[in-house]
């Protein structure tokens, strides 16, 4: 392909997208103003105050009951099915999930297990002995055995209960998978599509006044304020998790049908898709001669942080580098690549740190404590060392070797070999 071809065609994608009015303007947006974005804890708070019944919003348990009935039917996974994977309605193994929601409905956030650990949203409702756990999950993913944790907490906290339903929500509905990688079948998946389409049922049948929610029609103004809220909030999550504005999407579908369009969108995807996260962290773990740590993309450990803590107590690595991608956490190239050490112990139940690890940040010249005075759980052992920035994207790797190479060697002179030497 010529430049002036490619011109050409760059030129007609540019036109189709204005003609297409594809970005609308952006209105007013009560989420967006408090920088809500895709940050758990507040979408957590927000769902939490939604479901429970005692609330403002006077919609008692229709939330809760829609979105256990979208749980129950909900099938629609986006990646490869597991071995041994059950559908949420096999999991649930219900014949009534109304009969569930008889009684007081007790909603609480960031309850706590006995290892320390937080379980997002926490649903307890006595009287039909029901218990019923949410991990929330937008960019973050599972740490530790988490999943196993909070089943065994339950488990032994409530082993009176007759009803325990355990749900994963991600964006996209993936599958919950333990700590060694093994598909953990006693999670029910839902997705924030889910979630959408759930608050979705409750504006519309606001918006024609069924009294059946339980906002009396004489209050027109609440009845309009809440569903300003919802729309909100529908509308954070289509711009903040799913970017897929039902709008946005139809002329994308029509603008994907131009043959011209298709061709320049994805050479665009291409390019800025290189290089990758894993392919940078993949080349730099060789240069290191790093050892990675169970099936995770983006952490290793060094031979000698490993045997430095594997003799000084027998422990699991508590030491471990990694390479990520800082801000975005995307598997793409959107900003700076760095990387660090971290000191501490996915295997550690109390979450605070060894005499191990405290005598090693000494030797860095950190404090074991916290800013508040609290002993750490974990700590960096040096600050974000960046590898890459934004320049570097449509790159391909090996024209991104060669300084590469250079960041890898005064990274292996000024800090890793210090540091090592400290072991």
């Amino acid at each position: 392909m010529t430049l002036n071809e490619l011109q050409k065609m760059l030129d007609h994608f540019k036109a189709e997208v204005i003609a297409k009015d594809l970005f609308k303007e952006k209105r007013i947006n009560f989420f967006s103003i408090t920088k809500m974005l895709n940050l758990e804890t507040k979408h957590s708070a927000f769902l939490a105050w939604l479901l429970s019944p005692e609330n403002e919003h006077k919609l008692g348990i229709t939330v809760l009951e829609k979105l256990l009935c979208k749980l129950y039917d909900y099938d629609n996974i986006e990646e490869k099915v597991p071995a041994g994977y059950k559908k949420n309605s096999d999991i649930l193994n219900l014949a009534n999930i109304n009969g569930l929601l008889k009684g007081s409905v007790k909603v609480s956030t960031e309850v706590g297990t006995n290892n320390r650990k937080r379980m997002d949203l926490y649903i307890n409702i006595p009287e039909t002995s029901t218990i019923i756990v949410i991990e929330n999950k937008i960019d973050s993913g599972l740490h530790d055995n988490q999943l196993v944790e909070y089943q065994d907490y339950i488990n032994n906290t409530y082993s009176n209960y007759n009803h325990k339903i355990f749900i994963f929500l991600t964006k996209l509905g993936n599958v919950p998978y333990n700590i060694n990688g093994d598909y953990n079948s006693s999670w029910c998946i839902l997705s924030y599509s889910s979630i959408r389409a759930v608050i979705e049922e409750v504006v519309s049948e606001l918006k024609k006044g069924k009294d059946s929610l339980g906002i009396n029609s004489a209050y027109p103004n609440e009845r309009q304020d809440l569903i300003k809220i919802l729309e909100d909030y529908i509308d954070m999550i289509d711009t903040n998790i799913l970017t897929t504005e039902k709008v946005a999407r139809e002329k994308c579908r029509e603008l994907l049908e131009d043959q011209e369009v298709r061709r320049a969108f994805e050479m665009l995807k291409a390019y800025e898709r290189i290089p990758t996260v894993e392919q940078i962290n993949e080349y730099v773990r060789e240069k290191l001669g790093g050892l990675r740590i169970s099936k995770s993309k983006f952490h290793f450990t060094m031979p000698k942080i490993k045997e430095y803590f594997e003799n000084k107590d027998g422990s699991y690595i508590l030491a471990q580098c990694r390479i990520v991608c800082e801000a975005s956490n995307s598997k793409d190239c959107d900003s700076s690549i760095v990387i660090y050490i971290d000191i501490s112990d996915a295997n550690n139940a109390n979450k605070q740190l060894t005499d191990t690890q405290i005598d090693l940040i000494k030797k860095c010249g950190q404090s074991e404590y916290n800013k508040k005075g609290e002993l750490r759980h974990d700590a960096r052992a040096h600050k974000e060392y960046t590898l890459v920035d934004s320049s570097a994207r449509g790159k391909t790797m090996d024209e991104l070797k060669s300084e590469l190479d250079l960041k890898i060697a005064e990274y292996n002179t000024n800090y890793l070999q210090p540091f090592l030497a400290k072991l």
